[in-house]
């Protein structure tokens, strides 16, 4: 199976810009990640009250937990509306959606969904800045300022009385990032300036806050209403979020002019950086001086004057010097340019000639290119008579993965013409487990070079049945190890699957069986075991000290071997009716029975083996002309009463209910014991299977087993209900009038 893809368009070339796209869009992802980093570390501090990842040093305001949050939001926008584009040949090239032909074109809607969460998160940042804003104007509180932690209202810690609330300045600027962030990737050009130019704001907000910082002028870090106080981190990292936003579309944009490989564009590079820089540099020392006590007001004035002029004096004297070889190397360009002119025309003369006996040569080369393509299409066609006596379906494909041909073998065992391929590729045949699977091996293969090999399931026209193949490609090279072409096949291994997983089910039966022969071994011989015991110490107290006990002592020792042995007996006959259900032979003799008379004397057997329960008979309808196997009936009433009684360890009331309708027996056995998990419940009536609550209460987990089968050999159902610690009820449902043989003939029912 593969994929089809043609060859990528190449963008247009950009050469107007100094750096390529890949560096902007490398820088933008860099600005990215470095703002949601910083927003995660922010975090982590309040998480584990880490003052230093909360405040960059002691003293400073701290970033709040709202403010690292719209961070990460704002960065994560800012990622996922980056360019998709991929590298190839040494050129940026945007990667098409697959030509017509194509089996899967997921590209699309991948760049479709990671734009659309990209808009989410900077909707979420404008909501947030908003919100902000809002409550600044109108005093009120919307309780956003606390949702990921509670604070207190320190004026000391935070600048401001609303707690956890991000200053005035912060606010404005994430309401205008978020703004530009939603209007990014806008496809007007004037949207896109407009998105450029809003993210100005929150850079120039920052560098006051830097500014503030750095000379302590309080009313740059607090902007307005001098109330709350950016963070010197948030004031940096809104920079580096601005920068980012600035480089995403920088070839339809205002940092154009600042990009372009121009004279304009190498002045500002050169200019702008220091335009920034100087000022700032050059304005603190002055007032770290001033502040020594170096000098007065005046003087530092004059000195900070004289300094700027020194400094741009140098940078303009520099900058002219850079655009004079510029000027010179352009007017050597234009020289050299006429003289190439000159050449040319002379050089065209002379290939005017050449071109004439070239044209002879040239018409040979075509006709011996007639004879060698006559000659391939000869090839071909054996190729391909050889391709469509293959029993195999056999196909190719171009470097690029794109499939160009099939044998006739796929269109006998799809049905499929070459136009429904090309239109829909392998999608209506191959089986929808398969899809993904063979897309990651088949793009992995013809990116890589790597052989390709799969099984996968196809759809047979004939009988519309999915059969398993085992799909092959390896690539022809050149001599160069270029790849030229796929060549592929696909082999019908349906029939060799089938008998493999025929003997995995053996296996796996085979481990059931080894299971449940250890469980028995496990079961019975703890169950022998504690009886067996009982027998043994019985025996030797009465051959020991019978001669001192009195009659009642020997009695009570009778007795209790007595009981151990029907315990055994009990046990034994559990395991072979058990081993008779299993093999299918378990005796079916349906009898005419009083259904209701049954239950009632069976009820009053059970009600003398226990003091502490309370059995309650309650039947409606007549059970008349009842045929019910008598014996295997008691085996499910008994077993369900003795189970209710010995998992009701606490005592209580026993409900029974025999509600006879519609031809059916329905009987209803309800206790108010330890009820069964509803992890066990599924497992229930498995041969050695109990309850994970029973503790120690004695059981050989095959009574419910011996339940079911003689439900089953009766045509019946039965089903459970239980909560833990609440209660369990059984329900069994027979049908009254089941006269699979005579009375007098037993049956013995196969499975």
């Amino acid at each position: 199976m593969t994929i089809h893809s043609a060859p990528c368009r190449t963008s247009p070339k950009r050469g107007t810009f100094l750096p390529g796209d890949a560096s902007l869009n490398k820088a933008a992802q860099v600005a990215s990640a470095s703002v949601i980093f910083v927003g995660c570390v922010v975090l982590v501090g309040w998480i584990y009250n880490i003052a230093v990842l909360k405040s960059i040093l002691p003293g400073f305001v701290a970033m709040r937990p709202n403010t690292a949050l719209g961070f990460i939001l704002a960065g994560g926008s800012l990622w996922l509306q980056l360019s998709t584009k991929k590298r190839s040949s040494g050129k940026w090239r945007v990667r098409r959606v697959p030509p017509r032909g194509a089996i899967f074109q997921d590209r699309g809607s991948y760049v479709f969904w990671r734009r659309l969460i990209g808009k989410g998160c900077s909707i979420l940042v404008f909501l947030l800045g908003g919100l902000t804003l809002v409550e600044y104007f109108f005093r009120w509180d919307l309780h956003i300022d606390q949702l990921l932690f509670i604070q207190t209202a320190t004026r000391d810690s935070f600048g401001t009385i609303a707690p956890g609330r991000m200053a005035f300045s912060t606010a404005l600027s994430f309401f205008l990032s978020g703004l530009s962030l939603i209007l990014l990737k806008a496809r007007k050009q004037k949207l896109q300036q407009l998105a450029q130019g809003l993210t100005l704001v929150p850079t120039l907000l920052g560098l006051m806050t830097l500014i503030g910082y750095a000379y302590g002028v309080t009313a740059f870090t607090g902007i307005i209403f001098n109330l709350a106080t950016m963070a010197l981190h948030t004031a940096i990292t809104f920079i580096i979020l601005s920068i980012g936003i600035l480089l995403v579309s920088s070839d339809r944009t205002l940092i154009q002019t600042i990009l372009a490989d121009t004279v304009g564009g190498v002045t500002a590079r050169r200019l702008l950086p220091a335009t920034v820089v100087v000022p700032f540099l050059l304005g603190w020392l002055r007032l770290q001086g001033e502040t020594a006590g170096l000098y007065g007001t005046k003087f530092g004035i004059a000195l900070l004057v004289l300094s700027n002029i020194i400094t741009f004096a140098v940078l303009i004297y520099w900058n002219a010097r850079v655009l004079n070889q510029m000027d010179r190397e352009r007017q050597q360009a234009e020289e050299g340019l006429r003289q190439a002119h000159d050449e040319l025309e002379d050089r065209v003369s002379e290939r005017t000639a050449e071109l004439s006996s070239a044209l002879s040569a040239l018409q040979r080369e075509i006709t011996e290119r007639k004879q060698a393509d006559e000659s391939l299409h000869q090839s071909m066609e054996r190729y391909r008579f050889l391709a469509d006596a293959m029993p195999q379906i056999v196909w190719t494909a171009r470097p690029d993965g794109y499939l160009d041909y099939y044998n006739q073998r796929w269109h006998n065992y799809t049905g499929m013409t070459l136009e429904q391929t090309e239109d829909c590729g392998w999608g209506p045949v191959l089986h929808p487990d398969d899809l993904q699977l063979s897309i990651d091996r088949w793009t992995q293969a013809y990116q890589t070079g790597e052989s390709y090999e799969i099984e996968y399931r196809f759809k047979r026209r004939s009988d519309g049945t999915y059969r398993w193949h085992l799909g092959r490609a390896l690539p022809m090279k050149n001599e160069n190890g270029a790849i030229v072409q796929w060549v592929g096949t696909s082999t019908d291994i349906d029939d060799q699957k089938q008998v493999e997983a025929e003997l995995r089910r053996a296996l796996e039966k085979e481990k059931e069986l080894s299971l449940l022969k250890s469980r028995f071994v496990t079961i019975t011989s703890h169950e022998f075991r504690t009886p067996l015991t009982t027998i043994l110490s019985s025996a030797e107290i009465l051959e020991r000290y019978s001669h001192k006990l009195a009659e009642g002592k020997k009695l009570e020792q009778l007795q209790r071997i007595q009981v151990a042995v029907k315990r055994m007996t009990g046990l034994l006959s559990d395991v072979l009716l058990l081993g008779k259900a299993e093999a299918g032979k378990l005796e079916f003799n349906p009898t005419l029975l009083d259904v209701t008379k049954f239950c009632r004397e069976l009820v009053e057997e059970m009600q003398i083996t226990t003091d502490a329960h309370t059995i309650e008979f309650c039947s409606q309808g007549e059970c008349v002309d009842a045929y019910i196997d008598e014996k295997l009936l008691l085996h499910i009433l008994s077993n369900l009463l003795s189970n209710a009684i010995k998992y009701s360890p606490q005592g209580g009331t026993i409900r029974f209910d025999l509600i006879c309708k519609l031809g059916e027996a329905i009987f209803q056995i309800q206790d108010e014991g330890i009820g069964i998990p509803k992890a066990d419940q599924a497992q229930l009536f498995d041969s050695f299977q109990r309850a994970s609550n029973v503790g120690t209460i004695s059981g050989t987990g095959l009574g419910l087993a011996i339940v079911k089968k003689s439900v089953d050999v009766h045509g019946g159902q039965i089903r459970v209900e239980s909560e833990v610690e609440v209660g369990t009820v059984f329900i069994v449902t027979l049908p009254l009038n089941n006269r699979i043989s005579r009375p007098e003939t037993p049956t013995q029912l196969e499975p």
